[in-house]
């Protein structure tokens, strides 16, 4: 246990004299916290600096900048209701020389816009570095090759090196890359598989949504979104459907369920779109736990290092979208969310 006080403790800009690095600058800042606790409290995500989550022990401050360190729960962070440890929210899959596999939980910001930056989980790239740091491995900044919504959780691929990013990035654009979705869904479609296809666009309110149904029907700037779907299983007035994105257009999931009449279970925004949906979306948030239903099952590329090699990378659903499948979308007792277990296959 710290002998610190155990609250949030703010150093204002000029509490830091000169250039020191962030871990040792704990230490001097707070008597009373030891070498090892400021370490564990830079693990767990309980440090910012300037507003933003700092987990680099060497990064270095000066008078200009504003730390921060929350120790009302101590170094671990316990007490801090459903707070993962700060690696538990993303998995390594499989980690190149060229490109990154991972795994991410629900809740996990890829690339953070302005209103995200500075918000209380880390985004994936940092998380990365994290990672790397931990195990001694040269710290790189990874290229996006695709994106999750931050309430998706699941497998995503991201580049190392330039080169990397063009291959895996020109699969992407050509369909060649395979990405496959598990869904919760509100009731069950008539056709047990299917395709839904439509040009997305913005429409005259500045919403998000299909726009038409054909090419010739489209207005500029619209752009083609095709998902196949296939009905997997029945729950209670909800349904697990298996979807594979030929195109990979902006929440072309979550817009497409929603217009077919049945809206990803925990989808905040696109709930209102559904057709002849009567529940109100406030209410139905209650009963799942936190997060959209919407799972990043199987990704499927070609090695961008040797174009002649498949690797192939599956991620279990998590427990929770079993539970709101059936309709028993409480948390078994100790239970602490975050992502299902996982496996490879390359």
């Amino acid at each position: 246990m710290t002998t610190a006080p155990l609250k949030r403790h703010t150093f204002s800009a000029g509490s830091v004299s000169e250039q020191i690095r962030l871990k040792p600058g704990l230490e001097k800042l707070l008597p009373g916290l030891s070498s090892r606790q400021a370490m564990m409290a830079l693990g767990n995500g309980l440090v910012r600096v300037n507003g933003e989550v700092a987990t680099d022990f060497d990064l270095e401050v000066g008078p200009e900048d504003e730390i921060e360190i929350d120790l009302r729960h101590g170094v671990k962070g316990e007490g801090r209701p459903r707070k993962a440890p700060l690696l538990s929210r993303m998995k390594v899959l499989q980690d190149e020389p060229g490109f990154v596999v991972v795994a991410k939980s629900a809740g996990v910001v890829v690339q953070p816009t302005e209103e995200e930056k500075g918000g209380r989980e880390p985004p994936l790239v940092e998380l990365l570095k994290h990672y790397w740091k931990a195990r001694k491995q040269p710290i790189v900044n990874p290229v996006l090759v695709h994106r999750l919504d931050r309430g998706t959780s699941g497998v995503m691929v991201l580049a190392k090196t330039l080169p990397a990013a063009r291959t895996l990035q020109k699969q992407a654009a050509s369909r060649l890359m395979e990405r496959t979705y598990l869904a919760v869904v509100r009731g069950v479609p008539r056709e047990a598989k299917g395709t839904w296809r439509s040009w997305l666009g913005i429409n005259e309110h500045g919403f998000r949504c299909s726009v038409a149904d054909s090419e010739e029907e489209a207005p500029r700037g619209a752009k083609e979104a095709v998902t196949h779907f296939r009905v997997m299983e029945r729950g209670r007035g909800r349904s697990l459907l298996e979807l594979r994105l030929e195109t990979g257009r902006t929440h072309q999931i979550r817009i497409h369920c929603a217009e077919a009449g049945h809206p990803v279970i925990g989808d905040p925004v696109y709930w209102k779109i559904a057709r002849g949906l009567r529940e109100d979306p406030k209410k139905a948030g209650k009963r799942t736990p936190g997060r959209m239903m919407l799972h990043a099952t199987r990704l499927k590329f070609r090695h961008p290092g040797r174009n002649t090699r498949w690797m192939t990378f599956v991620e279990p659903m998590p427990e929770e979208m079993g539970r709101a499948l059936r309709g028993t979308d409480r948390p078994p007792k100790g239970h602490r969310g975050g992502g299902g277990g996982g496996s490879r296959g390359s």
